[in-house]
């Protein structure tokens, strides 16, 4: 039986297949076996490793031949499980739609599917250093084509062979994730524990691109939560565009995820909105989704607003502010009773998270709404920003540089606003 994978580009993909070689049962990995199939349906698409890759799959100029490959490895009596790392993109069942029900039939359903999820805007932040990046790179929309495919979404039919991974939680909380991966894949109990570690260095598995992209994840001994500070990227025009046109995809499968996800830019600003616990999104509008709670809570006196002005690379007094907004949320505590609140450090995370997004550091105003959900379950955070008026993206929208805000806070109570990339 064959485990496979299907990650959006980059994502914590390789370190799991790492993780899989680990398990006893695991016979073999391939990774990403459709690669040179895929460049060569998609000539327009520029590798460095190119010549390389297609003399290291010779099967793939046919593509009978590359289903007998995998079907040959996949049913090898040998092996218990075999696990392969694929991009949904490089699936020609979504690109040739003659082979669709064959391959369908006789390859996908048969096997067991792991969707890994990265949020989009790391996805594109971190593809746009190797390519440029499009919705076809980043491959989300095929992703979500593959999970119709693979759950008969289109019959109402819930086949049971596929399961959602966050990719955020799996670094957060290794030993949990795998302990439901591996149980939805019928491994059944133990061996988890051999998976949270694995040799640092090239595997003999790698693809030929490995260093092209495996760079960090060699220097790696297991899975890990970056603890390095986080880099606040702004996106460029075109990025932004993409952006808002993945996040739905993302987030139409981000509910159907094994384990609670962590998931956490712009001409018309993006803001954030999110969960203490469970992370946050930037989103196109301030209206979205994920900001229901906060509009509801703000209707019925459970939450506090306040309002940061940015200037000259400085958030006004902003300690104060995010800190008088939770002692107002602490308030309404024993009116609408809830969980923890969201740290002046997270809620400081976010806003530069907007700002950043934005290319926002002067002219700014910035509106940090923070809500009781009650019933224990702790509170929404929503930041929106937006220009003040008569000002707008590369304007610094007319704003001075004085070191006070409307409320005569002194400079000394701003906080810098760190560099963008």
């Amino acid at each position: 039986m064959s485990r496979l994978s299907h990650p959006p580009p980059p994502s914590c993909s390789t370190a799991l297949m790492y993780s899989f070689a680990q398990h006893p049962s695991v016979g073999l990995c391939l990774d990403e076996p459709l690669y040179s199939r895929h460049l060569l349906e998609n000539p327009h698409l520029e590798r460095p490793y190119a010549a390389e890759l297609h003399a290291s799959q010779p099967y793939s100029a046919d593509l009978d031949k590359c289903w007998d490959v995998l079907r040959s490895q996949s049913e090898d009596p040998s092996r218990p499980a075999v696990f392969m790392k694929h991009m949904a993109k490089h699936f020609p069942c979504l690109k040739v739609p003659q082979q669709s029900q064959e391959v369908t039939e006789q390859f996908l359903l048969r096997d067991k599917h792991l969707l890994l999820l990265r949020d989009p805007l790391k996805v594109i932040n971190s593809f746009s250093k190797g390519a440029p990046c499009t919705l076809e790179e980043i491959g989300l929309a095929d992703l979500v084509s593959l999970y119709d495919v693979l759950t008969g979404s289109g019959e109402r039919v819930d086949r049971g062979n596929v399961i959602v991974v966050d990719s955020e939680r799996l670094l957060a909380d290794p030993e949990n994730t795998l302990r439901k991966i591996m149980g939805a894949f019928g491994f059944g109990e133990g061996g988890e524990e051999k998976m949270l570690t694995w040799p640092a260095g090239p595997k003999p598995y790698d693809g030929v691109w490995a260093s092209h992209w495996y760079g960090n994840t060699h220097k790696s001994s297991g899975f890990s939560a970056k603890t390095t500070p986080p880099a606040y990227k702004t996106l460029s025009a075109g990025n932004a565009d993409l952006y808002r046109t993945a996040l739905p995809l993302f987030l139409s499968l981000l509910g159907r995820c094994v384990a609670s996800p962590t998931f956490g830019q712009g001409r018309a600003p993006l803001h954030y909105a999110g969960e203490r616990g469970g992370g946050g999104a930037l989103l196109p509008d301030a209206a979205g989704a994920l900001a229901a709670p906060a509009a509801a809570a703000l209707a019925r006196g459970a939450a506090a607003r306040a309002e940061i002005r940015v200037k000259a690379g400085k958030c006004l007094a902003m300690r104060a502010v995010l800190e008088r907004v939770r002692g107002d949320v602490a308030r309404r505590r024993a009116a609408f009773p809830f969980g923890e609140a969201h740290s002046a450090a997270q809620m400081r995370e976010a806003v530069f998270q907007v700002l950043a997004a934005n290319g926002m550091r002067d002219g700014v105003r910035v509106e940090v709404v923070l809500a009781a959900l009650g019933a224990g379950r702790g509170t929404t955070l929503v930041v929106s920003a937006s220009w003040e008026e008569g000002g707008g993206e590369g304007t610094g929208g007319g704003a001075d540089a004085g070191g006070a805000d409307a409320d005569g806070a002194d400079a000394e109570a701003d906080t810098d606003i760190p560099e963008f990339s």
